[in-house]
């Protein structure tokens, strides 16, 4: 799907709502169904007849290539193609893809919290200031489950930068 600015735009100003005092914010969800598993922390989900695509929110699961990356999408397709979805959008990232929390309506997990907790994804700290997520990343350090088995993992962040990427 092409995303263009005038999607963005009208995206944008049909589902951010302010309130006063502040600034705006995000308060949209939709349900629907995943029909890709892209990365561990990137989703395309049919709604309503179209795809949308959905960075998963507060969590970096590792990039393609790197170590624990085909974990990490196995570990989100294995949750997600068992049922419906609850998207929760919180923004629009840099390309107009959704960044939502994914609940999972069948099992009432969160997809985001679940591959922190199966030690597949860092809290990506820098976006997010929901700091449960550090305490959960923290207990799955300390288990040394996951991508924290293996000495010095690398961020994803720090991998993209390596690799001249964004």
């Amino acid at each position: 799907m092409k995303i263009t600015p005038l999607f963005v735009l009208v995206f944008s100003l049909f589902f951010v709502t302010t309130s006063v005092g502040a600034g705006p914010t995000f308060s949209y969800s939709f349900n629907g169904t995943v029909m890709d598993v892209i990365e561990g922390d990137l989703l395309s989900i049919l709604h309503k007849g179209k795809l949308v695509r959905v960075r998963l929110a507060d969590v970096d699961c590792p990039e393609t290539g790197q170590a624990f990356s085909n974990e990490a999408k196995e570990f989100s397709a294995m949750l997600v193609f068992a049922g419906p979805v609850q998207v929760n959008v919180k923004e629009l990232d840099r390309r107009g893809q959704a960044v939502a929390e994914v609940i999972l309506l069948d099992k009432s997990l969160n997809l985001n919290r679940e591959l922190i907790k199966a030690g597949l994804a860092w809290w990506a700290w820098k976006r997010s200031d929901d700091m449960s997520y550090g305490d959960l990343e923290d207990a799955a350090r300390q288990m040394k489950i996951g991508l924290w088995k293996t000495k010095d993992p690398v961020p994803p962040w720090e991998y993209q930068l390596k690799k001249g990427g964004h």
